[in-house]
């Protein structure tokens, strides 16, 4: 009779489970990557053979332990992602961990380390890479130039130290990559339109009137009055490929070579 009475006592009393260390919740995932790999389901079996925590425990327990300083691989193989991302209040980068298994379409792929990040904010104008990526905006960009505001802003969401960009553009301009028109920088590969036949004469003939004086972007525009501007930037790029025409980086003039 106690005995009958003692036996469904007993399997009503509640499983005692030790509390979740995350040592030893990454020790295992540890374990399993050594082994067959780590997932979810298998983390949950090994640590229930091994230290008596059940499942519903660790989905409990889950959320703060991924936010232990835990290795990138092992939360990718427990469908975790980690993004890096730029912190808009002091410049720093800061690591946010997404536990949902939606679509992780919001961040890049290609997002920057914050190593990655902090090497690029500290790159130079006069830098190799910081000017391939000012020219390649210009090339890019607006075919109509962009002022030095736009310029600053790409870079800046580049993650490049937009303090740098009057340098870059100097060194640009000196080599022969970036011509200024007005406040609008240009570069000299591709040339978006051209003047009419007509106009296009009359700015061959003004700088060859004004000679060794050059002309000033102003100047040409008042002669020449295009429709619109990108026309007369564009057929000053198409004359600086021709070897037509030269601007002088120190006083922003054009003079013909002809």
């Amino acid at each position: 009779m106690d005995q009958n009475f003692a036996s469904p006592a007993v399997a009503t009393l509640p499983l005692q489970r030790p509390a979740i260390n995350g040592h030893v919740v990454v020790q295992a995932i540890l374990h399993l990557q050594k082994l067959n790999g780590c997932s979810v389901n298998k983390l949950k079996k090994y640590l229930a053979s091994q230290h008596g925590i059940d499942g519903q425990a660790l989905d409990v327990a889950i959320k703060p332990i991924m936010k232990m300083a835990m290795d990138r691989n092992i939360l990718k193989k427990l469908g975790h992602t980690v993004k890096v991302t730029e912190c808009k209040k002091n410049g720093n980068a800061s690591r946010k961990v997404n536990t949902s298994k939606g679509p992780k379409g919001i961040h890049k792929k290609n997002c920057p380390s914050a190593r990655k990040l902090k090497k690029i904010k500290k790159m130079k104008g006069s830098e190799l890479r910081y000017r391939n990526e000012l020219l390649s905006h210009l090339n890019g960009g607006d075919p109509e130039g962009s002022t030095k505001h736009m310029i600053k802003s790409k870079m800046d969401k580049k993650f490049f130290n937009p303090n740098e960009v009057d340098k870059a553009l100097e060194i640009l301009m000196n080599n022969g990559k970036v011509l200024q028109c007005g406040r609008r920088f240009v570069s000299v590969e591709n040339p978006t339109r051209l003047l009419p036949t007509r106009k296009a004469n009359n700015l061959k003939d003004i700088l060859k009137e004004k000679g060794s004086m050059g002309a000033s972007y102003k100047e040409l525009k008042s002669a020449i009055r295009p429709k619109d501007e990108a026309s007369l930037r564009g057929h000053l790029v198409y004359l600086y490929q021709l070897e037509f025409l030269t601007q002088r980086v120190a006083d922003l003039r054009f003079y013909t070579l002809q």
